[in-house]
């Protein structure tokens, strides 16, 4: 939360796209953390509305920018970054916006660059349920390049039957829970990831997101 205060204090006197972008996604996973952490004292209701506004403003925000929002989680260098999936690879880059919760995975796990996708199928899940409480259950299955992460009763899954959430970020860069998992994704396999969209069974309280490992 106190990395976001900077960030949008630095985009009020250089403003920018990448920096404001930063801010949001900062904002955005702090509420997570926090609600995850303090759940018996916060409501889901509380922590989901304060997500909908950042996301809200990110889409808004890029859609200012001129650029699609759409995106391919590449890892790079320095870490995996968001790209715009309509344009080059060499194009403005954004922080990937659940860059938190892979933090905070990372934490429990160790570095998870190039760990490889058995061991993310292995432990991914354990730490987002077991150790972060980010849902109550966590499966993970691949079919051929395609990776299918179902997560039952999410956190954040007030957000999954949102009218603005369905039609701006569920099928676009994903909330930062499931953007988290594109992250590990792209940073386990060293390859580019794509977030396919994200369908939600009010049912069940089951969310399923898609990703495809690109070449």
């Amino acid at each position: 939360m106190v990395v976001s205060v900077v960030l949008f204090a630095v985009a009020y006197v250089m403003p920018g796209l990448t920096i404001e972008i930063s801010a949001i996604s900062a904002f955005a996973v702090g509420i997570v953390l926090l609600a995850s952490e303090i759940e018996s004292r916060i409501r889901h209701t509380s922590a989901s509305a304060a997500i909908l506004g950042s996301m809200q403003f990110m889409v808004s925000t890029l859609n200012r920018g001129g650029r699609p929002w759409a995106v391919v989680y590449s890892p790079e260098v320095d870490g995996v970054v968001m790209r715009p999936i309509e344009s080059s690879r060499k194009t403005t880059s954004f922080p990937a916006c659940g860059h938190g919760l892979y933090e905070s995975y990372e934490r429990e796990l160790g570095e998870l660059k190039a760990k490889g996708i058995e061991y993310t199928f292995l432990w991914l899940p354990k730490v987002m349920v077991d150790g972060l409480g980010l849902a109550e259950g966590v499966k993970m299955a691949q079919a051929k390049e395609t990776v299918s992460t179902a997560l039952r009763k999410p956190f954040v899954r007030l957000l999954c039957v949102n009218e603005f959430m369905n039609k701006n970020v569920c099928g676009t860069t994903g909330c930062p829970l499931v953007a988290s998992v594109a992250e590990v994704l792209a940073s386990s396999t060293g390859k580019r990831v794509s977030h396919d969209g994200c369908i939600y069974d009010p049912m069940t309280q089951t969310a399923t997101a898609k990703h495809t490992i690109l070449a």
